[in-house]
């Protein structure tokens, strides 16, 4: 199962990652590897070109912008994965890792038994599925 991370996410945190890629069976790709450059419309063809089942996105900052790439992935059958650290942290790369690291198990138990594509909240205490309305409320 492959993920792919976002380029508002740390480049190195995708080898991090993958060195729990035989426990946890999933393997983790950084957009700049793969495509550098990447438009957000290209995002969704990009992750079905690698197989990516999805992709984690931290930036929120321009939602509105996000909310189509959001509805785009989803139409096109890849999860969404947003991490939203509590109003004191700032998303730092060692947030994003502690983040990451510490849910993979369940994001990775989550996508695999999802019947279809699904939008995750990940906070430092769990993941949570959400809507693009929920999302909107919280962040807008």
């Amino acid at each position: 199962m492959r993920i792919i991370l976002d380029e508002n996410l740390w480049p190195e945190l995708a080898t991090s990652l993958n060195a729990f890629e035989q426990r946890h069976g999933v393997t983790f790709l950084h957009i700049n590897d793969i495509a550098p450059g990447a438009q957000d419309e290209d995002i969704p063809n990009i992750c079905r070109e690698y197989g990516a089942i999805a992709l984690v996105t931290a930036n929120v900052k321009h939602f509105g912008a996000r909310r189509v790439l959001f509805e785009a992935l989803l139409e096109a059958g890849v999860s969404v994965i947003v991490p939203r650290p509590s109003k004191r942290a700032t998303l730092t790369p060692e947030v994003q890792g502690a983040m990451l690291f510490r849910h993979l198990a369940k994001i990775a138990s989550t996508l695999r038994s999802a019947q279809g594509r699904l939008l995750l909240k990940l906070t430092e205490g769990g993941i949570t599925e959400t809507s693009l309305e929920q999302l909107t409320r919280e962040i807008g």
